[in-house]
Order: structure tokens, then C-alpha cells, then sequence
């Protein structure tokens, strides 16, 4: 693990909760409040999406939150440094190849040490393995890509060359409901590498399902789509949301000790 806050948050926290937020969603201001609110409550690790022309990985939900941010914000330097001032959490930014990594828009970031970590879902994996050596001496983690459908070979290649992965449950965009069993066996392999950090991701709306996920043996989950349905409605709505999923598998998690 490169980064420092990364690698602590993931050492000493054994059920890890990410969330996703919208950099500048629902507005500007608003959202640098929102992470302040974030930073006292139960999360974890902030992923922060760029504002996106083309969200085609996200969900409706997503897709109309891009539709109304400003877009400008993704380019804004100084904006997202202002996030990062106001929280020691790990950081990892969620953008896609075409607009991030092709137009050569990370290095600014990476640049700044403004983040932990990059998650790119749209990367082929030679491409990812390039940025990640390309970032090492930035010290940011590039997050490892999994889902039900990658071979076995593929499969063991993405947890022998990233020490974090994103597991995907199901394949396509995020915020519906795959299948319940369809991602144990990609579970089963990542467990065969005792030093990975084996996040799920997609279709996480409850705590109950979060709980479950962690029990099944993922060190962490990434909720996304629900957060931004429960900020669609209030910030304190999203907030205590947050709380309740944290404090349910913090105390699993005590109760296991």
C-alpha cells in the first residue's frame, strides 16, 4: 500500500465503509459542508466522483446528479484541495479513462498529493498496471478491478498486482440489484491472497446487506447510489444514514473480536 492514509485506515480498521459523493453535488457550497458532516460521522474513506460529460458506468440516480453539477469543478484545482483540507480520511477519486487519464487531467492531482487513491473503471488491465508504477512515486494507490465474469486467470492476475480491489458484484451500472450468489466465487479467489484489501461494490443499499458482505469475508463496502438517493432528500437524511451502516458494522465487528 503507497498511501499513508490509505494504509492506515485499512490496518486499523478491520470493516471498512466508503462512500461516494459527487464533487460539487447538489451545489458548490453545499458540498464542502457535506464533507465536513462526513468527516464527523462513521465513514471511513470518501470516494469522490469528478463531475462527468459521459457517466456511462453509473446508474440513472448518478447520471442526473452529473446532469446538474458543475462541470467546471473537475478541472478546479483549487475546489478539490479545499475538500481535502477539510478531512484526514483517505480520498480516493473516481473518474473515467477518457476524460481523467487520456486527457492527462491526474497528473494535476497526483501532482498536489491531494489523493489517496485513483478508481478508474474503465481501464483495461495493462493500462491499469502502467498507472499504477506511474504513481507510485506520488505515493497514490491505483484500486485493482474485479467481477463475476472475469476467468480465473484474470482473476488471480488483478490480486497479485493490486493490493486493493474493487469487487464488483454483479457487471453493468451501478445502483440496481444483482444476482445474490452470482460474485462468490471472484470472493472465494481474492481470499486465496491473505495481504488483499477486498472492497464490494454495486447494488449496496442496506445495512443489513453491508453486515452481510463483511461477514461473508470483504474487508470493506462501497455505497453509492443510496447515498446520493438519501442526499436527493436532505444532507441530514444521507448523514444519518451513513451513521446507522457504520455504527451496525463497527459493532459486528466488536462483537467478533
Amino acid at each position: 500500500m503507497n498511501s499513508e492514509r490509505n494504509s492506515k485506515t485499512l490496518r486499523e480498521t478491520k470493516s471498512v465503509l466508503v462512500g461516494y459523493l459527487l464533487l460539487g453535488y447538489p451545489e458548490k457550497n453545499a458540498f464542502l459542508e457535506l464533507v465536513k458532516r462526513c468527516d464527523e460521522s462513521t465513514l471511513d474513506v470518501f470516494e469522490i466522483g469528478l463531475p462527468s460529460n459521459s457517466p456511462y458506468g453509473d446508474g440513472e440516480v448518478i447520471r442526473k446528479a452529473h446532469q446538474t453539477v458543475d462541470s467546471g469543478l473537475a478541472e478546479d484545482i483549487g475546489y478539490f484541495q479545499a475538500v481535502r483540507n477539510l478531512t484526514t480520511k483517505p480520498i480516493w477519486l473516481m473518474a473515467y479513462y477518457d476524460e481523467f487519464i487520456k486527457s492527462k487531467s491526474y497528473l494535476a492531482f497526483a501532482k498536489n498529493a491531494i489523493v489517496d487513491a485513483f478508481v478508474i473503471p474503465d481501464m483495461t488491465f495493462e493500462q491499469r498496471c502502467l498507472l499504477r508504477d506511474e504513481m507510485e512515486p506520488y505515493h497514490i494507490d491505483v484500486l485493482g478491478f474485479s467481477n463475476p465474469e472475469m476467468t480465473d486467470e484474470e482473476l488471480h492476475s488483478c490480486f497479485e498486482n493490486f493490493p486493493i480491489v474493487y469487487e464488483q458484484l454483479y457487471i453493468g451500472r451501478t445502483g440496481k440489484q444483482g444476482s445474490s450468489e452470482e460474485y462468490m466465487h471472484m470472493l472465494e479467489v481474492s481470499k486465496q491472497y491473505p495481504n488483499l484489501a477486498r472492497f464490494a461494490g454495486f447494488g449496496i443499499s442496506s445495512k443489513d446487506k453491508s453486515k452481510k458482505l463483511l461477514q461473508e469475508g470483504f474487508d470493506g463496502v462501497i455505497i453509492g447510489t443510496e447515498l446520493v438517493n438519501r442526499l436527493n432528500k436532505s444532507m441530514e437524511h444521507m448523514v444519518q444514514f451513513i451513521n446507522e451502516v457504520g455504527d451496525e458494522i463497527k459493532a459486528d465487528e466488536r462483537a467478533n473480536l
